[in-house]
């Protein structure tokens, strides 16, 4: 494998991830408080060989804890659910769609109100997205791993629950990036 700047930026923000994970036992055990959430999520994968972005729409299951009053840490897990077409340059149509998603995220949180906090969300996705040309093209599918940035809304409706709204840049190889705008819940225990 080549190492590349963004390789390493990838495998420095997988290792950071990864080495915050070791004391989130132990925060949850000392009232950091564990939760668990879905959420709904419209992509917006550009691609070179498309004259415009396409919306695949996925769905992610996430679970997480809170170190501090301040940050969070979190998995996620997300699978497509239907596809995005987009004109291509060549005529007809590219299809996209996410295949799925994994990643470990940060979010630091700024508190806006009693009720919302504002976020930062970094780390890394690894992902597996596919296209084809409309009509008769065959799938071609395109791994990747990068880093990931983020911002979104917290908003606490009761103690225990919670809605998010989020936008994402989760992944990035060059030739196509992928994107999401979701909107979620959370479950606090």
């Amino acid at each position: 494998m080549i190492s590349t700047p963004r390789t390493a930026a990838t495998a420095l923000t997988m290792a950071l991830v990864l080495a915050a994970m070791a004391p989130a036992a132990s925060a949850a055990q000392s009232g950091g408080g564990m939760y668990l959430g879905g959420m709904f999520n419209i992509g917006i994968a550009e691609n070179a060989n498309a004259k415009e972005a396409s919306n695949p729409v996925s769905g992610t299951f996430l679970i997480g804890t809170k170190l501090n009053p301040s940050f969070l840490l979190e998995g996620r897990a997300s699978l497509g659910l239907a596809t995005g077409e987009a004109p291509q340059w060549g005529g007809g149509d590219l299809e996209t769609k996410l295949k799925h998603a994994v990643g470990g995220y940060g979010r630091y949180l700024i508190p806006v109100s009693p009720t919302m906090d504002a976020y930062g969300l970094f780390g890394a996705t690894y992902g597996r997205v596919a296209t084809r040309s409309v009509p008769g093209g065959r799938w071609e599918a395109m791994n990747d791993l990068s880093p990931s940035l983020g911002f979104g809304l917290d908003i606490k409706v009761s103690p225990g629950f919670g809605i998010m709204v989020e936008y994402a840049s989760l992944m990035d190889n060059g030739a196509w990036n992928y994107d999401a705008i979701s909107v979620g819940f959370v479950g606090r225990f």
